[in-house]
């Protein structure tokens, strides 16, 4: 009996890393348990035992020392069938657990994707200037692999494709003004990027342009600009860093 509640406890034992340390009560339960078992087996055992040695032996009858034999086998069946029930209860736990924790594992990665998604969005400013600015709002960086602007059926990689500052006054240019050339772009969370802007104080300051002049060059700007389409696909650091495991994203903008 004591060996195989040796191995019984070996086996658990061994079987211990799959317990993380929520389950370490329910370990010592069942070890508990297993103690229990063998000190009852055991005691019964003894009792069955000091039992049989007072009983008196009849000629043709079994003697003391066999019927103490056959009860020390049945009490041994009996302690081997429950160390199997302990064994197979041990090995389910330990299913339920890597199922546990491989669920637990796919909701961290999941979580941390969300985490790390990239979210563009546009907007315009006004009033004394006109300007389209696009940021990344999300925990992710935007790996931009396509930006286009688009009108009736024209691409272009830059708002001089549509809009021709020098036509509208040749002596001005624009405060700033991207142009996406490169295979990728990476924009950062919580970075923002000035597609184009020009400024009412830039064109007076910088251009010597009387107010009221500046004022129309801007007019002009927001007329032409009208109708144009921005159009941006990105993705994620995932999609970038190994194949089809990513996500791509779409946005659309009209000036």
């Amino acid at each position: 009996m004591k060996s195989v509640v040796t191995i019984i406890l070996l086996f658990i034992s061994t079987q211990t890393f799959c317990f993380n340390e929520a389950d370490s009560l329910l370990l010592e339960n069942l070890k508990s348990e297993i103690t229990s078992l063998h000190n009852s087996v055991d005691s019964l055992s003894n009792v069955t035992v000091g039992i049989l040695a007072d009983l008196p032996t009849e000629k043709g009858k079994y003697s003391r020392e066999t019927l103490i034999s056959i009860i020390s086998i049945f009490l041994s069946i009996i302690s081997a069938a429950a160390a199997i029930y302990l064994i197979i209860k041990t090995i389910r736990h330990n299913k339920d657990n890597l199922n546990l924790m491989s669920v637990q594992t796919e909701e961290q990665r999941k979580l941390a994707r969300a985490q790390m998604t990239p979210l563009i969005n546009g907007y315009r400013n006004g009033f004394d200037k006109t300007e389209f600015i696009i940021c990344n709002y999300g925990g992710g960086t935007a790996i931009i692999t396509e930006f286009l602007f688009e009108k009736d059926g024209k691409k272009e990689n830059s708002i001089s494709g549509f809009i021709d500052i020098k036509n509208i006054d040749k002596e001005v240019d624009w405060d700033d003004k991207w142009t996406f050339r490169q295979r990728y772009y990476f924009l950062y969370p919580h970075e923002s990027l000035k597609v184009y802007t020009i400024t009412l104080e830039n064109l007076k300051n910088r251009f010597k342009i009387p107010e009221n002049r500046a004022k129309k060059i801007i007019d002009e700007v927001n007329m032409q600009r009208k109708g144009i389409k921005v159009k941006i696909k990105y993705i994620d650091t995932f999609e970038y860093n190994s194949e089809n495991e990513g996500n791509i994203y779409e946005y659309e903008y009209v000036l």
